[in-house]
């Protein structure tokens, strides 16, 4: 009780400023985590678990994202591989 309270009134503050789309990956994280945890997964396997799943995540944003490309200049759009001017 005495952790709980403030946990729920610090997290009540930072969730109505945070946006929503990370607010909640970050409730259904916590949901999966307690389901786990509720069906019998040892602690230890759940810890594996988690962070496999948020390396399969990030590995899934990586790919999908590639935000080590850099993006063309305004104006510019790729055609067979060789940026050009678009038409306006």
């Amino acid at each position: 009780m005495i952790g709980s309270v403030p946990a729920v009134f610090i997290g009540s503050l930072i969730s109505s400023r945070v946006p929503d789309r990370y607010v909640r990956p970050t409730i259904a994280f916590v949901i999966f985590a307690s389901g786990l945890k509720y069906i019998g997964v040892g602690t230890a396997a759940l810890g594996w678990t988690l962070c496999a799943v948020l390396l399969v995540v990030a590995l899934l944003w990586l790919a999908n994202t590639q935000p080590w490309r850099e993006p063309l200049a305004p104006g510019l759009q790729i055609d067979d591989g060789e940026p050009t001017e678009q038409a306006s």
